[in-house]
């Protein structure tokens, strides 16, 4: 199986330069890369700025975002053409918007197995802070301004689309609203249906839906689907999600599965003064992919 390529999207979608857009170098720190044993490509995606709302699409950073998504789709096209697997450091998920960008270049449609404690599906009016994050996976969908959508067909099929730990509705009215907005071919895994199927079967239905008809497929890990007693150390902790074993046996059958690639976000290391979390991250990673190179 092709190696791991690891290279970083230091995003924090609300441009002002803390949070998430630490996160890959305090990965780094913790010794991700010789855990995992992967190629390191020492290249970083632009950060995001400015921290102003766009007043035609309503999200914030958006000039660059739209100029770091082109960077991605670029980066990760060259891996991916040549022969790797990339593992893309986040940051924060809208990362995926320059991810599905790369994989189009490259011939690949693949479908995403979504593991995320938010579904990501309000745009650039409903979303309260207008942070990308907030919607990627609806501009995947191709729900989002032309400059970040592409051309039809949307950059991701809805219908190999398997959100996997987000919150139940009942949660809180915020969720439920955004519940709402997920189109029906998407399939929806909470916390609560990945414990009644079991998280192997939970997967096994990700990657048969994902997968299509031989297709390949793309990990998405957002590690704020764990509950926040897990993982305190995200932007917006929740409760009512995965523990860590969950995750892992989760996981664990998506990463056999082959995907051509995958990407870490949301791990919030100003949270984290001691890096006690950043060392459970990594010890998470090498677990999965040590080995797989």
């Amino acid at each position: 199986m092709s190696a791991w390529a690891a290279f970083d999207a230091p995003f924090d979608s609300a441009g002002e330069g803390g949070g998430e857009e630490r996160a890959p170098a305090a990965l780094r720190r913790a010794g991700l890369i010789e855990r995992v044993g992967c190629e390191d490509l020492e290249w970083a995606a632009p950060v995001l700025r400015p921290p102003e709302r766009d007043s035609r699409t309503g999200i914030v950073a958006f000039p660059g975002l739209v100029a770091a998504s082109e960077a991605i789709a670029g980066k990760l096209g060259e891996v991916l053409d040549s022969g790797r697997r990339p593992l893309v450091l986040g940051g924060d998920c809208s990362l995926l918007v320059g991810v599905a960008g790369g994989l189009r270049r490259s011939g690949l449609e693949a479908g995403l197995l979504f593991v995320d404690g938010h579904a990501d599906y309000f745009d650039g009016e409903s979303s309260t802070t207008g942070e990308a994050a907030d919607m990627e996976l609806a501009i995947l969908h191709g729900d989002g301004p032309a400059e970040l959508t592409g051309s039809n067909p949307p950059l991701v099929a809805p219908e190999r689309t398997t959100i996997f730990g987000h919150r139940p509705p009942d949660l809180d009215p915020d969720v439920a609203h955004e519940r709402s907005r997920v189109p029906d071919a998407v399939i929806q895994l909470d916390a609560p249906a990945i414990r009644r199927l079991g998280a192997a079967e939970a997967a096994r239905t990700g990657i048969e839906r994902g997968t299509g008809a031989g297709g390949e497929l793309w990990l998405h890990l957002d590690l704020d689907a764990l509950d926040e007693a897990e993982l305190p150390a995200v932007s917006y902790p929740q409760p009512q999600g995965l523990s860590w074993q969950e995750l892992e046996d989760l996981i664990r059958p998506m990463v056999d599965a082959g995907p051509v690639g995958i990407s870490v976000a949301d791990y919030n290391p100003d949270l984290d003064p001691d890096g006690r979390h950043a060392a459970r991250i990594v010890e998470l990673l090498s677990r999965l992919l040590g080995g797989t190179t």
